[in-house]
């Protein structure tokens, strides 16, 4: 008897992580590049968007396939952000009561994992297809 479970993927986490690790270190030199600009705040979706670009294009295969890899780097990526702010806030602690900056801190990381999920599964799938049309026109130059 064959072992179905050998079969079965659940994520590549190498593209995962490396579309993360993207989205961080582009999101923090966007938003010093525009820290002067009224648009500072969105440095971060700048890296988010070719993160998830990045997952999509390692992961391949299909549009669903890159969108599903690119939720998962959503998800990581706000993760890891919600860590950094909590440590940021035991460092500097705010004016607020603890509750407080709790509440806070936990409207952030729901509203970070909404948005990092919807703009990680488009730009996932958008990279996975990327790398179908560089893949099928690459085949095409070398017959």
């Amino acid at each position: 008897m064959e072992n179905i479970y050998r079969k079965v993927v659940i994520a590549d986490w190498k593209a995962v992580m490396a579309g993360s690790a993207t989205a961080i270190v582009l999101g923090v030199l966007s938003s010093f590049l525009l820290m002067l600009s009224p648009i500072y705040s969105y440095g971060i979706y700048v890296g988010l968007l070719i993160g998830a670009l990045v997952t999509g294009y390692m992961v391949g295969g299909t549009y669903v396939e890159g969108a599903k890899h690119g939720i998962l780097m959503g998800i990581t990526t706000a993760m890891i952000l919600w860590v950094v702010e909590i440590i940021y806030d035991l460092i500097y602690p705010p004016e607020a009561s603890a509750m407080a900056v709790i509440i806070a801190a936990s409207y952030a990381l729901i509203l970070t994992l909404i948005v990092c999920s919807l703009v990680g599964s488009i730009f996932g799938g958008i990279g996975a297809e990327i790398k179908i049309k560089v893949k099928s026109s690459s085949s095409v130059i070398d017959d």
